[in-house]
């Protein structure tokens, strides 16, 4: 726990917002943050999207891993592996299903404080090595829960799997940014939500397979599914990903810098217009630490900054008040409930079209602006549950169907 007097360190990510608005576009000098991403600006940064796809695979796991204990329950290999068989009904116990279920109120708490102690191991140990080391915890938390015991070994396969789904969740936007040029950043910060939806739809797809299977793997697959992501991303990471090119300005290592940024960005690009960006960033932090008054973390809640902290917090909790728990984890079931046939099936579309509303969102996000599409988004959502809830005041096939079609847009 850090203390409320506890200083800032002047290599601390704290500042990698300075040194991230010093980047360059790819040989083509600094651009103004308004400047609109076009597909033209995402095929002329074609390479720095592959390396945020790269960096971004840790959220697909954070997406699929979400709701999986959930809908293993139903699965009658999973009840015998796991259940009490009575008067002929295999069933989870009460306290298995309370165990595993707190595995995710627990989880999110685990990935809170992965990301919370992040920002110190990564300023310590590099930006690289948090990666290869999340992805290394995450692949061992996934076999721990494809080979389990017992529920306690499930259990701790899951909690195992979310420390390293949180480091690598929170370090991706970091060095995301890092990478990104100016007028390309919000899209490229806009890709982990993608990701996070295509993991959701993943684990549904998976789980929709397997459930024509009637043996061991019925279950056991949609566990295993989970260590594709970090298993490519630890190999890819040891093999070709560089540090971080700002992170290694900071700590004195230019000519390192120097080689990652031409990894990074490719050839024709002036890598070095680029590192001398950084570098300018980095020596004029390092000036203003030593002349502006000491910080610590209390400034975030006092003054001007107690409103920016209160709208960054606020951003992430909407995204789960507008209820992305619920379709993610239990449209299927809400779909069973109303009576429709094959729910699992038909929730795939709901998914799709989940997924093609959020890459929507890339031309629009540097087009319209962060706080139009939120807000017009969370007035939609309010208006379709406001009409589903005067529609099925008198049931009926109509209003199912109505039902169906609101709930999957």
């Amino acid at each position: 726990m850090l203390r409320s007097d506890q200083k800032f360190d002047d290599k601390n990510s704290a500042n990698a917002t300075n040194i991230e608005n010093a980047s360059l576009e790819q040989g083509s000098g600094f651009e103004a943050s308004r400047q609109t991403s076009t597909l033209a600006e995402i095929l002329k940064n074609r390479r720095i999207v592959l390396w945020c796809l790269l960096l971004y695979l840790l959220p697909i796991n954070y997406g699929y891993e979400m709701t999986m204990v959930g809908k293993l329950y139903a699965a009658p290999a999973f009840q015998r592996q796991f259940g009490q068989e009575y008067e002929g009904v295999w069933t989870i116990k009460t306290s298995d299903q309370q165990l595993l279920n707190s595995a995710n109120i627990i989880s999110v708490v685990g990935v809170f404080v992965s990301a919370c102690l992040n920002g110190f191991i990564s300023d310590y140990l590099g930006r690289k090595w948090v990666v290869v080391i999340a992805s290394f915890i995450c692949c061992a938390g996934v076999i721990l829960q494809g080979f389990p015991f017992d529920v306690y070994t499930l259990f701790g396969g899951k909690l195992l799997g979310n420390m390293g789904v949180g480091l690598g969740f929170s370090l991706g936007p970091v060095f995301v940014a890092e990478l990104a040029p100016e007028s390309f950043r919000g899209l490229a910060l806009a890709f982990m939500n993608t990701m996070i939806v295509l993991g959701q739809w993943a684990n549904s797809l998976t789980i929709y397979g397997c459930s024509f299977r009637h043996d061991e793997w019925a279950w056991r697959l949609p566990l295993f599914v989970q260590v594709i992501p970090p298993g490519i991303l630890l190999i890819l990471s040891l093999l070709i990903l560089p540090e971080s090119p700002s992170w290694l300005m900071i700590h004195g290592k230019e000519e390192q810098a120097l080689r990652a940024l031409k990894i990074f960005k490719g050839k024709g690009v002036d890598a070095e217009a680029s590192l001398e960006a950084i570098k300018r960033a980095v020596e004029m932090e390092k000036a203003a630490s030593e002349t502006q008054k000491e910080s610590s973390w209390r400034d975030c809640f006092k003054g001007p900054n107690l409103r920016r902290t209160i709208i960054v917090i606020m951003v992430f909790c909407g995204q789960q008040w507008v209820g992305v728990t619920f379709i993610a984890g239990y449209l299927p079931y809400y779909f069973s409930l109303a009576g429709v046939k094959n729910a699992l099936g038909v929730a795939q579309g709901a998914f799709a079209i989940q997924l093609f509303g959020n890459v929507c969102s890339w031309p629009l996000v540097d087009r319209v602006g962060r706080r139009p599409l939120m807000v017009s988004g969370c007035f939609a959502i309010v208006v379709g549950l406001v009409i589903i809830g005067c529609i099925n005041i008198k049931r009926s096939d109509a209003s199912l169907k109505a039902t169906v079609a609101l709930m999957t847009m």
